[in-house]
């Protein structure tokens, strides 16, 4: 999980003076530490405890002549201008590249799956939805119980057709499962309770 997360905390640059220069991550190079070794470090009058603050000077990097011609990749980093009156501070980047304030949401924004859009979702999750129901259909729908195949077997299912509006379905789940997509939008009373009385019985 800390590898997962890492690469979104970023460091604001502000005095430069807590953010270390190896091992934060605040520029689009990656951690510098990850390439420079702590011997190459050493050896250029550094430690390991050095911070942006200290490789940069008036706006200018202060890295040693060899280590541009060894690691090209240090000659991308933009000249920065560090600002004495504000201190570092760590901030969330999103998948856009935009900063955040860390949030609960945001974080599970950034690092959940992502699938193609289902045409049922509003047919499971809707504003008078049951939250225990909902969840049921919603493992219903990634065919992760076996009610789909029992439908022809829910006595319960007949008896309440008629309160949901649905008694000219067969006792088919495709049938059912169908009918759910195509309301799946409509607000209507009816249709409402119908899907209500569908996840209900499931």
């Amino acid at each position: 999980m800390r590898d997962q997360i890492r690469p979104f905390i970023w460091s604001s640059i502000g005095d430069g003076k807590t953010t270390s220069a190896w091992f934060d991550k605040w520029s689009d190079v990656e951690p510098i530490g990850k390439f420079i070794s702590p011997r190459l470090i050493h050896r250029a009058g550094f430690d390991l405890y050095t911070t942006v603050a200290d490789v940069n000077q008036d706006g200018q990097w202060r890295w040693p002549a060899a280590w541009l011609d060894l690691f090209p990749v240090l000659n991308n980093l933009p000249q920065m201008n560090l600002q004495s009156d504000r201190r570092d501070s760590l901030v969330w980047r999103d998948n856009s590249g935009r900063d955040n304030k860390f949030s609960t949401k945001v974080v599970w924004d950034s690092i959940r799956r992502r699938s193609a859009r289902v045409g049922w979702i509003k047919a499971v999750w809707f504003s008078h939805c049951i939250p225990r129901h909902a969840f049921l259909m919603w493992l219903i729908m990634g065919q992760k119980l076996k009610t789909q195949d029992k439908i022809n077997q829910w006595r319960v299912w007949d008896q309440t057709k008629k309160l949901g509006g649905t008694q000219c379905l067969y006792n088919q789940w495709d049938d059912i499962l169908n009918w759910l997509t195509t309301q799946a939008n409509s607000k209507s009373a009816k249709n409402v309770i119908g899907k209500l009385v569908v996840v209900a019985t499931a």
